[in-house]
Order: structure tokens, then C-alpha cells, then sequence
């Protein structure tokens, strides 16, 4: 679990706040990105036996993966969000990075390259 650090200029939490916030994300993106793969994957051997609608119920578990990558992560303004609330989720990264480990599973996701 995190602990608690506390900054005399929030501007750095704001900097770890934001760059933890874009790799959540992408975390997100690929784990939805993955499962349509996996779903398509599994499906393309039985492809050309499927009834039409087993086809559809395929493309829409598919799709609905996709639909979530592309859908915007909302951004946050952190200049308006109150110090002791940027301290709350600063505390709160180590339960998202459980969280999507747990996602992943023993799978290696490939590094973060944002560029600033």
C-alpha cells in the first residue's frame, strides 16, 4: 500500500497524479484491446461452421471491447481538485495497479513510452 508523501508544492503530485492517470488508461486500452483479440481469435476456427447468429454474438463481444478503447478517458483538471483530494488518489494508485495486475494476470504488459 502507498503511503502517504506529502509535497510542500502539489505541482509534483499533480505531475505523478497525471502520468499514473495516462498509464491507467493505456493499461485499460490494451487489456480491452487483448480480450477482443482473444475473442476473435477463438472464434476464427469456427468461423465458417457458426450459424449467423453466433457470427453476431461473436462481433459483438468484439466490438463492445473496441467500443470501450474508443471511448475517451475523461481528463482531469488538477489544478481544480482540492490538495487533500490529490492526496486521497495518490493513496489510491497501488489499489488501480492491483487492480490491473490482477486484469493481466502473469501476462507482461510492454512499458509505458509517452513522450511529454
Amino acid at each position: 500500500m502507498c503511503t502517504t508523501v506529502f509535497y510542500s508544492d502539489n505541482g509534483n503530485l499533480k505531475k505523478i497524479l497525471f502520468r499514473i492517470a495516462k498509464e491507467y488508461a493505456y493499461d485499460m486500452d490494451f487489456y480491452h484491446f487483448h480480450q477482443a483479440r482473444r475473442t476473435m481469435w477463438s472464434f476464427a476456427s469456427s468461423f465458417h461452421e457458426a450459424t449467423q447468429e453466433e457470427r453476431i454474438y461473436h462481433l459483438q463481444e468484439a466490438n463492445e471491447q473496441l467500443q470501450k478503447i474508443l471511448e475517451p478517458a475523461p481528463v482531469e483538471d488538477y489544478d481544480a481538485i482540492p490538495y487533500e483530494e490529490l492526496l486521497e488518489r495518490y493513496n489510491f494508485i497501488q489499489t488501480r495497479r492491483d487492480k490491473v495486475n490482477k486484469l493481466f494476470g502473469d501476462r507482461r504488459r510492454r512499458p509505458y513510452t509517452f513522450k511529454e
